[in-house]
């Protein structure tokens, strides 16, 4: 089982993608070897320190992929949303150079809005398993502090899949 993992903002360390190769034994002089897929985030080497605040938001779009906000942590200086995206059909990772707009904007694109202001999107992670339409994400906002209480997100693509399309509005409790 291999993870796959994009950085859904372009730029910064938000995401690394590594690759190791394990030695698994030799056989006759020759080194049998598999390659591993590992992953390592910024966002998630550390807990988000915040409130967290339940959503559980639930989207179908046209095209049968759905998507869950499950939760938003509220930090003295940013707003994470955690979400869930399901039949999503990934991009391969090779081919996001080749669409100036993946290369420009990355493969992911969410637009945040709270309390009727536009968010700085500060680093985004997008990971799956490899062969799923199951996506999880985590997209990390700059906020001025306060308690937040409308949010509008837009979805404009997930992993490079742009009939992954969603918008949404709701409040917190």
């Amino acid at each position: 089982m291999k993870k796959i993992m994009f950085p859904s903002v372009v730029g910064g360390a938000t995401a690394l993608l590594l690759a190791a190769v394990m030695l698994t034994g030799v056989d006759g002089g020759n080194v049998a070897a598999r390659a591993q897929t590992a992953t390592l985030s910024v966002a998630s080497t550390a807990p988000t320190a915040g409130i967290v605040r339940k959503v559980a938001r639930t989207i179908r779009s046209q095209t049968g992929k759905g998507l869950v906000i499950q939760d938003v942590v509220i930090g003295v200086n940013r707003l994470t949303i955690h979400y869930k995206a399901t039949g999503i059909s990934p991009i391969d990772f090779s081919n996001i150079n080749a669409d100036p707009t993946l290369a420009a904007q990355g493969p992911t694109l969410l637009r945040v809005a709270v309390d009727g202001r536009m968010l700085r999107t500060i680093e985004g992670t997008t990971s799956g398993e490899t062969q799923s339409s199951t996506i999880l994400g985590e997209e990390v906002l700059q906020w001025s502090g306060g308690v937040p209480h409308h949010f509008s997100v837009v979805v404009a693509r997930i992993m490079g899949d742009r009939q992954a399309a969603f918008a949404t509005d709701f409040d917190l409790k």
